[in-house]
């Protein structure tokens, strides 16, 4: 079966019919999908924040956890670092760590972040 999902030149998804039932994405591969969306194809932060929401609340897909899934996305519309460090920290979180180490100073505006030297 040839399965190829398309992203339109407005960061649009489009999904084959035998893709749309149950899909399993990964954290990593939504992470590569705003990096993409943001760097390459210059997509405004609204938008993909939109689209993240979406895909978040499309029943046809599974993550990890659609709670630190919905927690990351919030985090990345309300601040400023990349939606990849809010997906580790809230990951982190969740498996009982009080905090997670970061050199990356927009990530270290976020509370649950933490600068190795502190």
């Amino acid at each position: 079966m040839n399965i190829s999902a398309k992203i339109t030149s407005k960061g649009q998804i489009t999904l084959p019919v035998e893709m749309r039932r149950e899909l399993r994405i990964d954290f990593v591969v939504l992470a590569e999908l705003v990096w993409v969306l943001a760097k390459q194809l210059k997509r405004p932060k609204v938008e993909i924040v939109g689209a993240l929401r979406l895909v978040a609340m499309t029943g046809a897909f599974r993550f990890g956890d659609r709670h630190i899934l919905m927690q990351a996305i919030d985090d990345y519309a309300e601040m400023s670092a990349d939606f990849a460090d809010f997906l580790i920290q809230r990951e982190n979180e969740a498996a009982g760590c009080i905090a997670t180490l970061t050199l990356d100073r927009k990530a270290l505006r976020h509370p649950g972040f933490r600068h190795p030297t502190e």
